[in-house]
This record gives C-alpha cells, structure tokens and sequence, in this order.
C-alpha cells in the first residue's frame, strides 16, 4: 500500500513537461560549467605553443636579432 505519490513536472517557456526539476537543473549547471573549462583548455593550450618558440629563440640568442630589426 502506498500512501504518497509522487510526481514531478517542471514548466519552461510556458509549457508544463514531465520532467524531473534535478535533471534540468543538472543539465543547465553542466552546461555553464563545460563552456568555460573548454575555454580555459584552448588559452592554456594556445599559450603553451606560443612560448615554446619565444624560449628556443631566447636559447639560441636570436630574439634579440629579431627584435632590432623591427
């Protein structure tokens, strides 16, 4: 015998839907949270190939040839 039930509904845009509320609101935070992790990957990753040149150059002394050459 069951005395309770229940039953979740969420209402997005106007519209009630059959859905759970933590399953939405999981998959909002999700989202928030993949965005900017993806961009921090690309900076981290874009920086990283930009220093290795500038440090062989400055290993092999030409930076400063390119550099006074401007």
């Amino acid at each position: 015998m069951k005395p309770l039930s229940v039953s979740y509904s969420t209402v997005f845009r106007s519209e009630v839907l059959n859905i759970n509320p933590q399953i939405v609101l999981g998959l909002f935070i999700s989202q928030s949270t993949i965005l900017p992790v993806i961009t921090l990957i690309t900076l981290i990753s874009a920086v990283q190939i930009a220093t290795i040149p500038i440090a062989i150059e400055k290993e092999q002394k030409t930076l400063e040839i390119l550099l006074t050459l401007q």
